[in-house]
């Protein structure tokens, strides 16, 4: 009798271990794995935290959205140089106050004098302060329409620049490959439209929903003079000699004497 009863405690015992080993999540993970935790990444099916206004719920720090929109361009993205805290007067961020500013990314071209590209992207605090960075991004942008106007360069990447506002995320796109030396208006035109249609699907991507560019065109400025053009005649001159008046000749007239030359009379240049 005692030993039914041993085996019997002994049979118990095994079925008590066994069913403590084998506790799993419905998926068949092990609950106390922490291998099993995903990273999200952007485009990624992975969970992510949500955030306010975001079209999937989905949030992205401005650092993964910054790389993914330099992993679409490819090899043409020129936006690869980080502006340093005190130089944030030369990009989209200046006058930006940082205290409201969760986290940012800036990046310029390596050569800013012949490129417009930039990438700014910031996630604010408050939803108030988002719309604030909307407007700097706006006085950035005018800033880089006027700069054109003095010196043209890659007229439609920049006409074409995006500012995006989904959540506390603000962003200031312009990037895009620059167009290669000899291609005419419309390849130009095409190109800027093919490599923002790459921005846009990516966001579409992260956010499933592509927001409202909030880009405003600067007014033209009208109180601007016009030029004057010696070619066209455009301002015409207060006063005309006509050419069948004789000109005053020099012929007789004492040579001016230049101070400090010892009394030596020095003749006028005759140029050609």
């Amino acid at each position: 009798m005692k030993r039914i009863i041993a085996i019997l405690l002994t049979l118990l015992m095994l079925v008590s271990l066994a069913g403590c080993g084998s506790q799993k999540d419905s998926s068949g993970k092990n609950n106390s794995d922490p291998g099993n935790k995903a990273t999200p990444t952007p485009g990624s099916d992975n969970p992510v935290s949500p955030t306010p206004g975001g079209g999937n719920g989905k949030a992205y720090t401005p650092a993964e959205i910054e790389a993914a929109i330099a992993r679409v361009i490819g090899d043409g993205y020129n936006a690869t140089v980080d502006v340093p805290t005190e130089e944030m007067y030369s990009c989209a961020l200046y006058d930006a106050d940082f205290s409201r500013i969760e986290s940012y990314v800036a990046k310029l071209t390596l050569v800013p004098s012949v490129q417009q590209d930039q990438v700014v992207i910031a996630t604010t605090k408050d939803a108030a302060y988002a719309d604030e960075l909307v407007k700097l991004y706006n006085k950035e942008y005018e800033r880089s329409v006027m700069y054109a106007k003095q010196y043209p360069m890659e007229p439609h990447k920049l006409s074409r620049a995006r500012i995006y506002k989904i959540g506390n995320t603000v962003m200031y796109i312009i990037a895009g490959r620059s167009p290669e030396q000899g291609m005419d208006d419309t390849a130009c035109i095409n190109l800027a439209d093919a490599e923002y249609k790459k921005i846009d699907d990516l966001i579409r991507e992260l956010y499933g929903y592509l927001p409202d560019n909030l880009l405003v065109e600067p007014e033209p400025d009208e109180t601007a003079e016009p030029k004057a053009s010696m070619n066209t005649g455009d301002i015409p001159f207060d006063e005309e000699l006509p050419f069948d008046e004789e000109l005053p000749s020099d012929e007789g007239q004492a040579v001016p004497e230049i101070p400090g030359d010892n009394g030596t009379d020095v003749p006028f240049f005759q140029g050609c």
